[in-house]
């Protein structure tokens, strides 16, 4: 394999494109490796998915601001109310969540010291202006989703928002093509390498283990925030009204029941057949367990019902998301009411 001028040139002009073959597929061959190997349409490449994620991740917020500030003044000032007037909530944060932070936070003090180095550095103006550009849009990038995921942990969010995810997945392909190119730089370029692609051609290499940990996160979706919820307050101020539940372990066997003994109503067989025998008691009924009480699920209810501004064809879609979610989604998405995303 030959080491043409597409590897070292900056220039984006597709006369790079050279092929003595008659073929269509050598062709196509030469211009796949121009758009995917060359400096400056990676950089044109990466940048777009940079801007594309900033411009997406602005849209949402502005969107979710604006329907935020929109049912605020649609709501009285009783529907305004949280159910739950008081929480304390304990968080617990794993490796997933250190790793995505510190990650994005090296990444960012990586491309901002190399924008700096592009910015002073003696080379030609039209390159040096967009490659610290280039890099100075990958700061800004990482420097946002550093951010994001700091915030992650004050909104409690289980899930990284989809369009981060997707960014990371996007990120790691585009980083491995600058990967690629730096290794044909350094097996075929000998000699006469501008110290520009040397430069980055490291950065790229120290980047490269770095996105697969976040391609790794994205994979996985869970952001590694455990959120522990204890109620203080009830909806009519009476402190500690549900403490005697939580000291008991007579809780409904529907909580704990799998889907054939919910479907057949299997789990109340225990006490049919002890309220058979004799009457029960007031301290033999059962109690509802946390995630089945009338403030939690009335909280459920009002995340997933449309609000009034808002136009449903099918509201009945709203109903059976409250009606078969797990116990385990219900936590979650309730968690989850209160985040950006």
């Amino acid at each position: 394999m030959s080491s043409g001028p597409w590897i070292t040139s900056s220039s984006c002009s597709p006369s790079l494109v050279q092929s003595s073959e008659d073929t269509s597929v050598a062709a196509i061959f030469q211009w796949l490796r121009f758009i995917f190997l060359s400096p400056c349409p990676q950089r044109a490449l990466l940048s777009s998915v940079d801007l594309l994620f900033l411009v997406s991740l602005l849209a949402f917020s502005i969107q979710k601001l604006y329907s935020k500030f929109v049912s605020n003044g649609h709501q009285s000032s009783d529907l305004n109310k949280p159910l739950i007037r008081h929480s304390r909530a304990h968080l617990r944060t794993t490796i997933c969540f250190k790793l995505s932070l510190t990650v994005s936070a090296l990444l960012t003090l990586c491309y901002t010291v190399v924008c700096i180095l592009a910015f002073t550095r003696n080379t030609e103006l039209p390159w040096k202006l967009v490659d610290g550009l280039f890099w100075f849009v990958q700061a800004l990038t990482h420097a946002v989703i550093t951010i994001l995921i700091a915030h992650e942990r004050r909104f409690e969010a289980v899930k990284h928002p989809l369009s981060l995810r997707v960014y990371w997945v996007a990120n790691f392909i585009v980083i491995s093509l600058f990967t690629a190119s730096g290794i044909l730089r350094l097996v075929y370029v000998q000699q006469n390498q501008e110290p520009s692609f040397r430069l980055d051609d490291v950065v790229s290499m120290v980047s490269f283990p770095l996105s697969i940990v976040l391609l790794v996160i994205a994979l996985r979706g869970s952001t590694g925030i455990a959120v522990n919820r204890e109620f203080e307050q009830g909806m009519n101020g009476e402190s500690n009204l549900y403490e005697p539940l939580l000291s008991k372990s007579n809780v409904t066997g529907f909580a704990s029941a799998s889907i054939i003994s919910k479907t057949f109503w299997i789990w109340m067989n225990p006490l049919l057949r002890k309220g058979y025998k004799s009457p029960l008691k007031v301290d033999e009924v059962p109690f509802l367990s946390p995630e089945h009480r009338a403030e939690n699920m009335s909280a459920l209810f009002e995340s997933n019902w449309p609000k009034p501004q808002e136009k449903l064809d099918h509201p009945g879609l709203c109903l059976s998301k409250v009606l078969w979610i797990s116990p385990r989604e219900k936590e979650a998405r309730l968690m989850k009411d209160t985040t950006l995303y």
